[in-house]
């Protein structure tokens, strides 16, 4: 599994051919945050997948547990006091 690089252009709106996110998607996988992989069908091109342990425990332990925290407060109607 993963994002593809047509993803990450499109949900963070930015330019096909401005090359900044292909120099930022380089550094991140030489800093060992994400994996680059290329899938056999060439049309689907590459996609990245994030290894690092410590932003995936952060993405899923601690940052998942504070937008159910918001959310439920917001449930309860407490934003309106």
């Amino acid at each position: 599994s993963g994002i593809s690089r047509s993803e990450i252009e499109s949900k963070a709106k930015l330019s096909i051919n401005g090359g900044r996110l292909s120099e930022r998607l380089k550094d991140l996988c030489q800093a060992g945050f994400l994996e680059m992989k290329i899938s056999w069908n060439k049309k689907l091109g590459e996609y990245y997948k994030l290894i690092d342990e410590f932003t995936l425990f952060q993405l899923h332990w601690v940052l998942d547990s504070v937008f159910s925290e918001k959310k439920q407060h917001f449930s309860q109607g407490s934003c309106l006091h």
